[in-house]
């Protein structure tokens, strides 16, 4: 993949919570997605998982757990933690999109708040905030 390829899709940044499971492998820390596109996301993680490895990840969205399959394509040390790219497996996955669409309206919702009311919240404050007023 050559980063031409990489920047094919638009990112929406956010940084929620996610579980993600490797087979034969126990993930430290608490892994946090930094963004995601409709072909993969990027997460932080306190382990490094090598690329090829097949990944499983839980993503919640507005109490609902979107549950995706991946494959690493990169793992970067960024001396705190790691930094992981992940490809999902079916570029049709229907969660997929439905969960980029649900993460963008939350974090548009949050920076709206954030501009109008000056009130700062996390992207699971503003998740469960959201799902209350839209969902």
């Amino acid at each position: 993949m050559n980063i031409d390829e990489m920047r094919e899709y638009v990112r929406y940044s956010t940084d929620i919570a996610i579980g993600c499971q490797v087979p034969n492998l126990q993930i430290e820390g608490s892994p946090r997605m930094r963004n995601i596109s409709q072909t993969g996301l990027c997460f932080t993680t306190k382990s490094c998982v090598q690329r090829g490895n097949n990944i499983h990840l839980t993503i919640p969205v507005n109490g609902v757990d979107f549950e995706v399959d991946g494959t690493v394509m990169r793992c970067h040390d960024m001396e705190v933690h790691y930094e992981m790219g992940v490809k999902f497996n079916d570029d049709r996955t229907e969660s997929s999109i439905q969960m980029i669409d649900q993460l963008c309206q939350i974090e548009q919702y949050r920076s709206d708040v954030k501009t109008k009311e000056g009130r700062e919240m996390t992207s699971e404050e503003a998740g469960k905030e959201w799902a209350e007023k839209f969902g």
